[in-house]
C-alpha cells in the first residue's frame, strides 16, 4: 500500500484533505454586484490541507498528501511545494483535471469572503483511498471538505476500512459542517475522531448532534 511505514519508523501525519490554491486579495470592502474595485494587494499560495502538513513537517514529522493531484499549472505549483517541503504524495494522480483553487477577499474588517472552484481534489470515486496506509502510531486527519464532493465515497469507504483503527484521526469540522448529511455524521461520530473547530462551527454541530446549550470546547 502506498504510505506504509516500517514497524520502527516514527509515526506520520496522513491527511485525506483537499489541498488547492488560495488566490489571496485584500480589498477594502467586498464589490455589490457589477461593481468594480481595486485590490490593495494580492497573491498566490498553495493551502488548505496544505498548512497542517506545512506545520507537521516544521516539527521534523513526516507528513502524507492522501488527496489527488491532478495535471496542470495549479497541480504543478502544489506538487512543487509538497516536494519543496518534504511531504510525500500517498494519493491518485488525476491526468485529465488540474487541482482547484479559492478566490480569497479579505476586506478592511478582516471579514473573508470566498469563491471557490473544484479540482481533482474533489472527483475521487470510491476507491479513491483505497492504497492509502494508516497504521499504529500515525495520525490521520480528515477534513469537511472532503465530504461534500464526490470524494465523499472514497473518505467513507476509507473509514469503513479502517473502523477499528489503531491511530488518532482528528476531524477538521471546516465551514461546511452544516452541508454534510445526517448518514455521514452518524459516521463520524462512530469513527471516534478528535474533533477540531472555531465557535461558529461548534455551534452548528452541537445543534446537530442535538446537544442544544452544551458547551464546546472550541479551537
Amino acid at each position: 500500500m502506498i504510505g506504509a511505514r516500517c514497524a520502527d519508523s516514527p509515526g506520520r501525519v496522513v491527511s485525506f484533505g483537499q489541498v488547492i490554491i488560495d488566490l489571496t486579495i485584500r480589498v477594502g470592502r467586498v464589490p455589490h454586484p457589477g461593481e468594480d474595485v481595486y485590490a490593495d494587494r494580492a497573491g498566490v499560495a498553495v493551502g488548505a490541507g496544505f498548512n497542517a502538513l506545512y506545520a507537521v513537517r516544521r516539527m521534523g514529522v513526516d507528513a502524507v498528501y492522501a488527496g489527488a493531484l491532478g495535471t496542470g499549472p495549479w497541480s504543478d505549483r502544489i506538487r512543487a511545494a509538497l516536494e519543496r517541503e518534504g511531504i510525500a504524495h500517498g494519493g491518485v494522480t488525476d491526468r485529465e483535471d488540474d487541482n482547484g483553487f479559492c478566490i480569497a477577499l479579505t476586506d478592511a474588517d478582516a471579514e473573508r469572503t470566498f469563491v471557490s472552484v473544484r479540482g481533482a481534489e474533489t472527483r475521487l470515486g470510491p476507491h479513491g483511498f483505497d492504497n492509502v496506509a494508516v497504521g499504529a502510531g500515525d495520525v490521520a486527519i480528515l477534513s469537511g471538505y472532503t465530504l461534500i464532493h464526490r470524494s465523499a465515497e472514497a473518505l467513507s469507504a476509507f473509514m469503513r476500512r479502517t473502523a477499528d483503527h489503531d491511530f488518532p484521526a482528528v476531524f477538521d469540522t471546516s465551514p461546511v459542517i452544516g452541508q454534510i448529511t445526517d448518514e455521514q455524521l452518524d459516521e463520524l461520530v462512530s469513527y471516534r475522531p478528535i474533533w477540531t473547530c472555531n465557535e461558529r462551527e461548534g455551534g452548528i454541530l452541537a445543534e446537530r448532534l442535538g446537544l442544544g446549550g452544551t458547551p464546546l470546547t472550541t479551537t
